[in-house]
């Protein structure tokens, strides 16, 4: 089945896209937040019209970050409530391009190897062991792992990181925490499995660069990319989806009806699964 598009009347790039089981919100350039409800995106009112780079749900909360990179570069936190959203100072400069919530807090990063925690409702800086850009964050297993240039990945148990050796390397986009181990994705159609003890590179239907992933509980895992790439993972193997369109997509996320995939010139994509 080809997807069906939506339109999120959002001129901007559409960077990323969660959902809380409930509400689905994507998010992007110059402070652009949409709110999918079931027949139509709505605009949401934000204080920043800096660029939004990630968003995840957890606990009927949103978090978003992000930044500018202007000369000197910001950071931004974006925190949603029942109330609505509110900017949170971050403490930080660099920008911020991956966010994600664990059973020890809410964690950030981005740029120059930026890592921060928040406890207490307050944002903190984690001394991190190198000055890589992170471009993604999950939790799995009690830990928590990064993932980023050259195939960086490291694992962060609260109190010591532990660096993953990954071979082949790729620059890597995203990871996720899958069964017992891990999924990660990155440039060139970069396809990668942690099963525990050592990483393997996965046959990959693509070259496109791949710019988001996500996991389902049920044991399937969907990413995008460049060219309007869809791909699902059945646990075996990844298979290419028809998107129908040659649109970049930046960002996926799975509902119990649907997989929503969102990308440039505001375009939303929805699958039924």
């Amino acid at each position: 089945m080809v997807a069906v598009r939506t339109f999120t009347a959002a001129a901007q790039q559409l960077l990323a896209v969660a959902s809380d089981g409930t509400t689905t919100i994507a998010v992007g350039k110059h402070g652009t937040v949409v709110t999918w409800n079931g027949e139509c995106w709505q605009p949401e009112a934000v204080p920043t019209d800096e660029d939004i780079y990630a968003i995840a749900a957890a606990s009927n909360e949103f978090v978003a970050v992000g930044g500018n990179l202007h000369i000197g570069g910001t950071s931004l936190i974006l925190e949603r409530s029942m109330r609505g959203w509110r900017g949170v100072a971050s403490g930080v400069q660099h920008i911020l391009l991956a966010v994600a919530p664990t059973d020890d807090g809410w964690f950030a990063a981005g740029f120059n190897g930026a890592l921060l925690q928040r406890t207490d409702q307050q944002w903190q800086s984690v001394d991190f062991i190198n000055n890589q850009h992170i471009f993604s964050l999950t939790a799995a297993g009690g830990q928590l792992y990064t993932a980023g240039l050259g195939g960086s990945v490291v694992a962060y148990d609260g109190k010591r990181f532990g660096e993953h050796n990954v071979v082949p390397a790729a620059h890597l986009r995203a990871i996720r925490g899958y069964g017992a181990g891990l999924l990660a994705v990155g440039l060139a159609g970069a396809l990668l499995r942690f099963d525990g003890v050592a990483w393997h590179r996965l046959v990959s239907p693509t070259r496109a660069a791949l710019e988001a992933l996500c996991v389902v509980g049920d044991g399937e895992a969907y990413a995008v990319g460049g060219g309007g790439t869809l791909l699902r993972f059945d646990g075996e193997a990844w298979t290419a989806i028809d998107t129908g369109t040659r649109t970049d997509l930046f960002g996926v996320c799975v509902t119990e009806e649907e997989i929503i995939a969102v990308g440039a010139d505001g375009l939303a994509l929805h699958h039924r699964r």
